[in-house]
């Protein structure tokens, strides 16, 4: 699942929809579930994926199957009025399928932040629930400005913001994950021209060593990645690199928990003297994480 949303690359128009709110919507990806919640829409949710557990509410809805693997059977038994999806192959087949069904579909895309923002807009219009997308993101945008400037990271630190280790891959330029960097004023270890999801190799780590490296799904990535980065503990211009990692996934899902994410990454940065803050609002998504560094065992 956590490599999937990589293959999100266009944005297509909701199909066969009528004038009124859709009132049974399928959602095939975890983002598309918890930007409905964001617009006070769950109560036209019917069907989500069996990944869908953020908020707690999305895990009692009935299952569709999974992210990459929806089950046509599953979604039709739901007699969905819209289907929401996003342009990965699984997706885009079963979406497919819907329409000659003559069952409305929307595909959103959700690489960047200002895709994120757009698809909350998106979904919003076609729910009918512009206004609350509206609320939503005044406060999306407000929480991304104090963030900006309540936080400051210094700009020779790399950080190096890791996806999945089978393959290892890393979070490349003009993606939400690496904005997050940008935004709060650290700089990423992949070069701008690197691909936006690109397999890194410690040879391309070699040619620019991070300060740090985040394991952004969680402890058991770490340690998976300490056993793939060993041969770099023999090498001196890694003395001083930190393998982190939340307790809980961050920057996986690029949707309306980002600022929560964004502000874990701050926290696990902070903590380790590579940013600083002055005031953070309360972190409300989920726990706090723990850290070691390269070396340790």
């Amino acid at each position: 699942m956590r490599l999937a949303f990589f293959l999100c690359l266009a944005c297509h128009a909701s199909v066969g929809m009528t004038n009124s709110s859709p009132k049974r919507v399928v959602s095939l990806a975890p983002v598309i579930t918890e930007s409905m919640f964001a617009l006070q829409a769950e109560n036209q949710l019917v069907g989500v994926t069996r990944f869908c557990d953020r908020p707690l509410a999305a895990k009692k809805i009935a299952k569709i199957g999974g992210f990459i693997d929806p089950q046509l059977e599953a979604v039709l038994l739901l007699k969905p009025d819209l289907v929401v999806g996003m342009k990965i192959p699984s997706h885009v087949q079963l979406l497919a399928q819907l329409k000659k069904r003559k069952i409305a579909t929307l595909t959103i895309e959700n690489n960047t932040i200002a895709d994120i923002r757009q698809s909350l807009l998106q979904i919003g219009r076609v729910l009918k629930r512009e206004k609350s997308a509206q609320v939503f993101l005044k406060q999306f945008d407000q929480e991304l400005t104090t963030l900006k400037k309540s936080v400051s990271c210094s700009p020779t630190a790399l950080i190096l913001l890791v996806i999945g280790s089978s393959p290892f891959i890393v979070a490349g330029p003009h993606t939400f994950a690496s904005e997050a960097l940008e935004l709060i004023g650290a700089k990423s270890a992949v070069p701008k021209s690197a691909p936006r999801w690109p397999v890194w190799s410690i040879e391309g780590m070699l040619q620019n060593p991070p300060r740090a490296i985040i394991a952004t799904e969680g402890i058991e990535l770490r340690q998976a990645l300490r056993g793939h980065l060993a041969p770099l503990l023999q090498q001196s211009a890694f003395k001083n690199t930190l393998l982190l990692a939340p307790a809980k996934s961050i920057l996986q899902r690029p949707g309306p928990y980002l600022i929560e994410d964004i502000k874990q990454l701050v926290w696990l940065l902070q903590q380790n003297e590579i940013c600083n803050f002055k005031t953070l609002s309360a972190f409300s998504a989920y726990a706090f994480f723990d850290h070691i560094d390269m070396g340790s065992t």
